[in-house]
């Protein structure tokens, strides 16, 4: 590509077809469970497991399949990641059995995991193809650097394929361990909101949930984004762990369509943000060469909590029940606060005060 527009046609449609996957993605999840549960009389558990087992499905192919996107090419990992995502979702329609419901979520999720990773992969060499980014290469082949005498480290050792650090990346693992914990929360919106709403009478304001959340996050991104690079990362995280523990324990409150839109707010403001400012700490503290192995380790743990929970909070909802789920849930996210300033914002704020 020798243009040096980076919002080309091709960029677009690219951008598009994330969108779409990615809309198709939440529309089903959302009602995924509910559906399980009254059209197939599951119990909550069962349900969760519908709404789960669709993340197993792309974790599983973000694992095993996304080395391969490449050797089968763009295009045709593109086509064959729609095809089973659309094929799943038309079986759907007519499925009158949960395991055969099971197996369609699971090929769905497979499907989903390989477009996505398929389109993060295509924008990525369509903006590596601008001529900016050819100039700086071209710099650099004119660069001399000294050349440098040492040990190889421990990062740069060679592995065999299947050590574990090649699909781990250590320095991740205490805050992608904590994205687990506060994904819990996420599971527990994402899988039984439609269900909550319903036993709640709130359907009418549940459907503009998400779209609140959204809203909040991407009006707040700016602002936490601006205080994370000048304030540290303390200064906007625990705001984030308060936030979206009050909007868990709003939900389990709610009895109004203000409430629950306002918990939307909180969600926005507190998981969101978490989202984008755990995923910075974590390429900064990768070593060199390995943030993408990194930020795939975040996103490893983010979608084991993600299909997992649902299974395990459905089997627990019949003893507890949506409010005590979510209160509870609420809790979590506030000892979280706790587990993070043990796993790093202590050393955050050493290191913040040793810069001045």
């Amino acid at each position: 590509m020798n243009t040096s527009a980076i919002w080309t046609k091709d960029f677009i449609l690219n951008c598009i077809v994330c969108f779409v996957v990615n809309q198709s993605y939440y529309m089903t999840m959302v009602v995924i469970a509910d559906y399980a549960a009254t059209a197939l009389h599951a119990s909550l558990a069962e349900a969760g497991l519908a709404c789960g087992i669709f993340i197993l499905g792309t974790l599983f192919a973000r694992l095993f399949l996304g080395g391969c996107i490449e050797r089968i090419g763009l295009k045709r990992s593109l086509y064959i990641g729609l095809f089973l995502f659309l094929a799943a979702s038309l079986l759907n329609i007519g499925i009158h059995s949960l395991y055969l419901l099971y197996a369609a979520r699971f090929v769905q999720g497979v499907g989903f995991g390989l477009s996505s990773s398929t389109t993060g992969t295509i924008m990525a060499h369509l903006v590596a193809g601008s001529a900016l980014l050819i100039l700086a290469f071209a710099a650099t082949a004119l660069l001399h650097v000294p050349a440098e005498d040492h040990e190889p480290s421990v990062s740069e050792q060679p592995r065999s394929y299947l050590s574990l650090q090649n699909f781990i990346e250590p320095t991740a693992l205490p805050v992608a361990f904590l994205t687990l914990l506060v994904n819990l929360g996420f599971a527990a919106i994402l899988g039984f909101m439609a269900s909550f709403a319903k036993e709640a009478d709130l359907l009418a304001s549940s459907k503009y949930f998400f779209l609140v959340y959204a809203l909040f996050t991407v009006c707040s991104r700016p602002f936490t984004g601006r205080w994370f690079d000048s304030r540290g990362a303390n200064f906007v995280m625990y705001p984030a762990f308060i936030f979206f523990a009050l909007s868990l324990y709003f939900i389990s409150l709610s009895t109004s369509g203000w409430m629950l839109l306002g918990a939307a707010a909180l969600m926005g403001l507190g998981y969101g943000t978490y989202m984008s400012c755990s995923q910075a700490i974590i390429i900064g503290l990768a070593p060199r060469g390995r943030m993408g192995l990194a930020t795939s380790t975040f996103f490893v743990f983010m979608d084991l909590s993600v299909g997992a929970g649902p299974l395990v909070l459905g089997a627990l909802l019949p003893y507890a029940g949506f409010c005590v789920m979510y209160a509870a849930l609420a809790v979590l996210l506030a000892c979280c606060a706790v587990l993070y300033y043990v796993l790093y914002g202590q050393n955050a704020a050493k290191q913040k005060l040793a810069s001045k």
